[in-house]
């Protein structure tokens, strides 16, 4: 009895078309067996398609360019920058601060080779930024609902992964032989205030930049879909803003602002000459566990 022959695995057919080897055993059929083999063909196709078009199982959500989720980001990030400015400095004690650092910035500005090198830091940043928002970042990003405590656990996740790797690169390169002379255009500020947070080599500016962007993705592949777009602009705004507090003048040994003032004080510790730890920049946890934190340095000022 001719038994009929048996599909073909699912997973075998993968062209959504037949090769010309395909084409020369289907003309060497027999006529009466070209209409089963076409069923077969074409049967096997559906159930790939509609396996190729089936939801993720397991709760995990597809990677898929969400522009919009990019853009939300965006807005909420600038919006939260600019409200955050303007109320910080309607406090007294962070406004005189803020004079204080302006007034220093200012004669540093003055000096032309610095602003050179100050732009084109800005202008690498932007570069880099506008490439990752533009091609990486909404496949990064969703609005899915999740529990705060979710949103809480991405912040982190993004921020230590971050802090992680700058800590390395930091010791290992820029104090290192490899980037050290890159590095000491930086480490130019032994007592930094505002501005020096931006007196930084390109190609510095651009490996910060790759080390903090590049963790959004990681975090996402470890969470297995997309990160909350709003929790994503909340972990940009802290990695930029304590990127540059750090470098600012503080002298508010009191509170509440004696957290403000331990932060800008380490951070000075380290700029005092190339040798000194303190080589993370949003915690010092990394230090502390590796053995490279170093005492707070204080400043009466600028």
């Amino acid at each position: 009895m001719h038994r009929p022959e048996a599909p073909a695995p699912m997973m075998a057919i993968r062209r959504s078309r037949p090769s010309c080897a395909d084409w020369l055993i289907f003309q060497s059929l027999p006529i009466s067996n070209r209409s089963a083999r076409l069923q077969t063909h074409n049967s096997s196709l559906t159930l790939v398609s509609q396996a190729s078009l089936a939801p993720p199982t397991d709760g995990e959500e597809p990677m898929t360019y969400d522009w919009q989720a990019a853009l939300a980001f965006v807005a909420t990030l600038i919006g939260l920058t600019v409200v955050g400015r303007f109320l910080v400095f309607r406090i007294p004690a962070l406004q005189q601060m803020r004079e204080l650092n302006q007034a220093a910035d200012k004669g540093k500005l003055a000096r032309k080779r610095f602003r050179e090198a100050v732009k084109a830091s800005n202008n690498t940043g932007l570069i880099t930024n506008l490439v990752f928002y533009v091609t990486i970042l909404p496949l990064c990003v969703s609005f899915a609902p999740r529990p705060l405590w979710q949103h809480l656990v991405e912040i982190l996740a993004v921020l230590l992964i971050f802090d992680f790797f700058y800590y390395l690169t930091h010791r290992f390169l820029f104090h290192g032989p490899i980037l050290r002379k890159v590095h000491s255009l930086h480490h130019q500020a032994h007592t930094p205030t505002y501005i020096d947070a931006l007196y930084v080599h390109p190609l510095e500016t651009f490996i910060g930049l790759f080390l903090f962007l590049g963790s959004i993705p990681l975090a996402a592949a470890a969470a297995g879909g997309p990160l909350n777009a709003f929790s994503m602009a909340i972990a940009t705004l802290v990695f930029t803003q304590l990127n540059t507090i750090n470098h600012t003048f503080v002298n508010l040994p009191r509170f509440p602002y004696k957290t403000l003032d331990r932060i800008t004080s380490i951070h000075a510790a380290h700029h005092v000459d190339m040798n000194r730890g303190n080589f993370a920049t949003l915690t010092m946890g990394y230090d502390w566990l590796f053995g490279t934190l170093e005492e707070r340095v204080d400043r009466s000022t600028p």
